[in-house]
């Protein structure tokens, strides 16, 4: 059987009245009011000092009682917590995340992962809003931790509102303790703040009870005291907190809960993934690192590997430092010897071995490693002169006495091993070892101290003997010609051989050869003789033959150059001349031909320009005249080559004549003639040059027709004409002819005619100036036209007589004044509401008037001012005779009336648009009296009438005619 704790957490606040003036100052009776006994409690203080006092020593006192239940139960290493939280809409979201606060409090110091402590939190309010949010107990698994639950699990848990259904809670908590395991302390928490509805849950807390579940209520203002008592762990009053707010409840949390927090374990997560957060990059873990939970702590840490030290993050695992093991993780702990070395990552002590020179002893440490000592052989001697160290690295370095040889090791080093490096040393006495002549070759060798020479060669030879080599003609010495013995019985240079004398092939030159041809197709032997030869239209520059010769494979004249140099230029021919013709009415012309053919010898690249610098045959334009086109072709050697031909382009256009027109006939009032000039006509060339004659220059001429002839010439000899009919007429007048749509009537004078010149209606003569405008009432115009110069001339500026359609005006103006006096008690000069209605009444009066003009297609507007003001300013007046004769006698008092004069300034504007007609056209009326809406009938003073004509038209009796200008001469 295993003992089982449930933790029920119940937050009550009281809305009571009552005082705490009863509490004794008997320490356990005074705290026996902060216990639940399952009765009403007395939570609300008066206010004073005494309240926050008594509210300091509950949340001490319930703290103190709370945090030695909850340290018990944190011995048990294996736990099963289920966490019941009301999250009914009494309580509010800030609170219901206190309530998770709280979860997170309780489990500070609690180890959390599947080997040890298993979590699962129950959130309810409303009957179907009971949810088990974590369940760590009824479904573990590996992946289910510490970290998980506070990072992650607990934040997503979300508040819902509603109801209280405590006893859906209990329920689910049963099923999950079904599946607690057998070898752990189980508990419950209840955390709620009001009365439970829907049931009753304390029969199935008293089933948990009897299955070993430790049951904790805390209560939170406004809790069913009793409830929470009998769901609690007997005794009720240690196992069930009542407190008045949230913020109780934040402050028993804090006292009763608070921990210093251990390292404890830490679980490998096998992801890199939780540990992301802990920098602001991501992937923060070092290579040598895991990503790990707390189980503890409930914190990812990236976790040193081990044999590595530091925080974990990126570039911050460290190898335990060389002579240091690691022992577990992010720890490093000293060798037992300090010539002790390690190779990361260090893992345990068996990783500390003796560093180079030291060996392993029996008791874990390092001992120096020796060799034997050494001693030098029979003629020979240490390099240095004291004897040689015998240490692990140490050398010794032996020479041998002039004549003798060193056989064995020279030098010898103490080793690992703690024995010698190579062969023991002996001397022996110095001999060279016999050589002998080469192939094709001769050797000679002497002793020069000795005064030997040796003529065999197959023997030994002391130190110091100079063998000579020499070969045959035509082959040459390969190694050192001269070799000496040297004293360490070595002969110096290089092994001698005879080589035959080879010159490299030669390279084929361009438009040439070499003969014969094995010249460039393989090596030469010595004395061997090349010979080059070009093609046609080269030459050879430099040596034509080569020898090879000299020691070592040499062509003669090495550093002259042998080439085959072109000659021969480019061969082109040109095209024949060419001729061709102007442009029309161009000073230019164009023509085509096809480029010349060019080739050469080398078959490269030919260069090719023109002179003039033409890029486009077709296109250039070729002045008048000759012109020498030359053709160049240049190869890549420089030789140049020309040819050339004319482009001839001919002007076959004869000069341009315009306006070759007879001019009107000049009238003279001369009998025999006049002085007169006249418009001559223009004449050019395409070619920009041409000779003008004319048969006549202007000047006098007779009455009559005169021909004058223009001849024009260019400078190809192109030749055009132009005959020009001069005639001069006596000057003499002749009568008008009527004007459509009206009548002209003339009277010959003694040397003029006058005539006048009537329109029919509707239409008008022209006005000439812009400037008159003729308003009069006649129906005609007059002209006058005297013999003398036979100029039509009118007095009223009309231009020539035609009658032209009149216009109507595009806009009419009416300006007047209306005036009339006003007798009355009011000032009415002050009263603006009396005279807006006076003008009012007058703009609908004038508006009637002037129905008829203002149909369709005109607008009309009126605008008004108003002028008032007082003739009187007494306040009683005298009646007399003049005022009225009927009274005579003692003057009386009357009543002040005033007497004021309204004086009211119109003008009426009529825009006419373009489609009225001029028939059904009427004026603005010119009124003289109008009456008003009150039947009071008052003068009109007409200031000023005007009308404003189309753009090109002026006034002529109330139309508007356009504005012309004619003149006959």
């Amino acid at each position: 059987m295993y003992t089982v704790i449930a933790f029920v957490i119940a937050i009550l606040i009281s809305t009571n009245s009552a005082t705490l003036n009863k509490v004794k100052t008997d320490k356990f009776d005074s705290y026996s009011v902060f216990l639940n006994y399952g009765g009403q409690k007395v939570s609300k203080l008066v206010k004073g000092n005494l309240e926050n006092a008594v509210i300091k020593s509950k949340v001490e006192v319930l703290g103190e009682v709370f945090k030695k239940h909850i340290d018990s139960i944190k011995v048990w290493p294996k736990l099963d917590i289920v966490f019941l939280i009301d999250a009914s809409s009494s309580v509010g979201e800030d609170n219901f995340k206190s309530e998770l606060k709280f979860v997170k409090k309780l489990l500070s110091d609690v180890v959390v992962d599947f080997d040890h402590s298993r979590i699962s939190v129950v959130t309810f309010s409303s009957k179907d809003s009971v949810i088990t949010n974590i369940d760590g107990i009824s479904k573990p698994g590996k992946r289910n931790n510490k970290c998980l639950l506070l990072n992650k699990e607990l934040s997503n848990i979300r508040y819902i509102g509603g109801g209280t259904y405590t006893v859906g809670a209990f329920g689910a908590a049963k099923d999950i303790f079904q599946h607690s395991r057998n070898d752990t302390k189980k508990i419950l928490f209840l955390i709620t703040d009001g009365y439970s509805n829907g049931g009753d849950p304390v029969p199935l807390s008293i089933e948990l009870k009897k299955q070993g579940v430790t049951v904790f209520t805390i209560g939170i203002r406004n809790g069913n005291y009793k409830e929470l008592y009998m769901l609690s762990s007997s005794p009720g009053e240690y196992y069930s907190y009542l407190l008045d707010s949230f913020e109780e409840f934040e402050s028993l949390a804090r006292r009763a809960l608070h921990v210093d927090i251990k390292d404890g374990d830490y679980l490998s997560l096998g992801s890199s993934a939780p540990c992301n957060k802990l920098c602001a990059t991501g992937n923060c873990c070092d290579d040598n690192a895991v990503c790990t939970c707390g189980t503890s702590t409930g914190h990812y840490t990236c976790l040193c590997n081990p044999g590595y030290y530091g925080s974990g993050l990126r570039n911050s695992c460290f190898a335990c430092p060389s002579g240091s093991f690691a022992d577990g993780p992010n720890s490093c702990l000293p060798c037992p010897d300090v010539h002790h070395v390690t190779t990361p990552p260090a893992l345990g002590i068996k990783s500390c071995q003796c560093k180079t020179g030291y060996r392993a002893t029996d008791r874990n440490g390092c001992e120096t490693i020796k060799c034997p000592k050494l001693s030098p052989p029979e003629h020979g001697y240490f390099v240095r002169k004291k004897d040689c160290g015998n240490v692990l690295n140490n050398a010794c370095g032996v020479r041998c006495e002039v004549g003798y040889t060193l056989i064995g090791s020279s030098i010898r080093l103490c080793q690992l091993s703690g024995t010698w490096s190579g062969d023991p040393p002996s001397c022996q006495v110095k001999t060279c070892s016999a050589l002998s002549a080469p192939s094709h070759g001769f050797i000679s060798c002497e002793h020069n101290d000795l005064g030997i020479k040796y003529n065999r060669t197959d023997e030994p030879l002391p130190v110091d003997t100079v063998c000579e080599f020499k070969c045959e003609n035509g082959r040459t010495v390969v190694g050192s010609s001269q070799r000496t013995c040297l004293p360490l019985a070595q002969w110096d240079g290089l092994k001698v051989s005879c080589k035959l004398i080879k010159c490299n092939k030669l390279s084929n030159i361009p438009f040439g050869t070499i003969e014969p041809k094995s010249c460039t197709t393989a090596k030469q032997s010595f004395g061997k003789k090349c010979t080059y030869t070009c093609q046609e239209g080269f030459k050879i520059s430099g040596p034509s033959e080569r020898i090879c010769t000299g020691r070592h494979g040499i062509w003669s004249n090495k550093s002259k150059q042998s080439y085959c140099e072109d000659v021969t230029p480019p061969t082109l021919e040109c095209p024949p001349d060419i001729v061709g013709h102007t442009s029309l009415d161009k000073k230019f012309g164009t023509v085509t031909w096809n480029a010349p053919n060019v080739t050469d010898n080398s078959a490269l690249n030919v260069s090719v320009w023109l002179k003039p610098a033409i890029k486009n045959i077709s296109a250039f334009k070729f002045k008048i005249g000759r012109t020498m086109v030359t053709y160049f072709a240049q190869d890549i050697a420089q030789n140049t080559a020309q040819c050339s031909f004319t482009v001839e382009i001919q002007d076959i256009q004869p000069p341009s004549i315009e306006d070759c027109v007879d001019p009107i006939p000049f009238l003279s009032s001369d009998t025999d003639g006049a002085n007169i000039t006249w418009d001559e006509p223009m004449i050019f060339d395409n070619s920009g040059f041409v000779t003008i004659a004319q048969s006549h220059e202007f000047g006098f001429f007779n009455v009559g027709t005169t021909s004058v002839k223009y001849t024009a010439t260019d400078g190809s000899g192109n030749v055009n004409t132009c005959t020009l009919n001069i005639t001069i007429i006596e000057s003499q007048c002749s009568p008008l002819p009527d004007p459509i749509f009206g009548r002209s009537e003339c009277v010959s004078l003694n040397s003029s005619i006058q005539c006048v010149v009537t329109c029919q209606d509707g239409y008008a003569i022209p006005i000439a100036s812009p400037g008159d405008v003729l308003d009069v009432d006649s129906s005609g115009s007059q002209f006058f036209c005297d013999n003398s110069d036979a100029i039509w001339y009118s007095k009223e500026n009309s231009a020539f007589p035609d009658c032209t359609i009149t216009q109507l005006p595009v806009e009419t103006t009416q300006n007047g004044t209306v005036t009339f006096l006003k007798e009355s008690e009011e000032d009415i000069c002050s009263n603006s509401s009396a005279l807006t209605e006076i003008a009012n009444d007058l703009s609908v009066t004038l508006g009637i008037n002037i129905q008829e003009t203002c149909t369709t297609g005109i607008s009309c507007k009126i605008n008004t001012s108003v002028v008032c003001e007082s003739l009187e300013e007494s306040d009683y007046e005298e009646k007399t005779n003049i005022i009225k004769r009927e009274t005579l006698g003692k003057p009386t008092k009357r009543k002040r009336h005033k007497k004021q004069r309204v004086k009211i300034n119109f003008e009426i504007t009529a825009s006419i648009s373009d489609t009225v007609n001029a028939t059904t056209f009427r004026e603005l009326p010119k009124l003289d009296k109008i009456r008003l809406p009150d039947n009071t009938t008052v003068n009109v003073a007409i200031d000023h009438s005007d009308f404003r004509c189309p753009s090109g038209h002026v006034r002529r009796k109330m139309r508007c005619v356009p504005k012309r200008y004619f003149s006959q001469r």
